[in-house]
């Protein structure tokens, strides 16, 4: 009996130690499970976030590339705007070269024509001079007539030379 009274124990034993195994394989088996779940929720999830961090660089990339376009755009129009200012500016120059000559050649002629007034104003201003000397002077010429000469008037004369009274006075 001694015997018996000790398998028992020891069987007890022994199906405590199996029932032990068992519920540790299940447990394992358990946190296997949860740990597999897990991992395919944390995989699930990373692929998400990827997914999203992907969507964003390719919008940031498209509107870089909108960007580059627009700036390439004000590239170009500037370089246009450049290249019509800077043949405006030969035009410009051109055409002031133009006049420079145009105003010299007017100079010139105006100047022409100032000097034949001058030279007119010049001779009527000796004729006046004369016409004065005479009517202080002479009151009568050699022959004994009385000369007078109040009926010309300066004023006259210009009309007849054809300058203008400013330039006299």
């Amino acid at each position: 009996m001694t015997q018996d009274v000790i398998r028992d124990p020891l069987g007890v034993k022994l199906d405590i130690t199996n029932y032990a195994d068992l519920i540790d394989q299940n447990q394992i088996v358990k946190w296997l499970e949860d740990a597999h779940h897990q991992r395919e929720e944390y995989s699930a999830k990373e692929k998400e976030n990827l997914n999203l961090r992907l969507n964003d660089l390719l919008e940031e990339r498209e509107s870089c590339i909108s960007e580059l376009k627009t700036k390439d755009e004000d590239v170009i129009a500037a370089q246009i705007a450049v290249q019509q200012l800077q043949e405006r500016d030969q035009l410009l120059s051109a055409q002031n070269e133009m006049l420079k000559v145009q105003g010299k050649g007017a100079l010139d002629s105006s100047n022409n024509g100032l000097n034949r007034r001058f030279s007119q104003a010049e001779r009527l201003s000796r004729v006046s001079e004369e016409l004065a000397w005479y009517c202080k002077s002479a009151g009568s010429d050699s022959h004994g007539y009385k000369l007078d000469f109040s009926c010309l008037k300066l004023q006259d004369l210009t009309s007849t030379i054809q300058m203008p009274v400013w330039f006299l006075n």
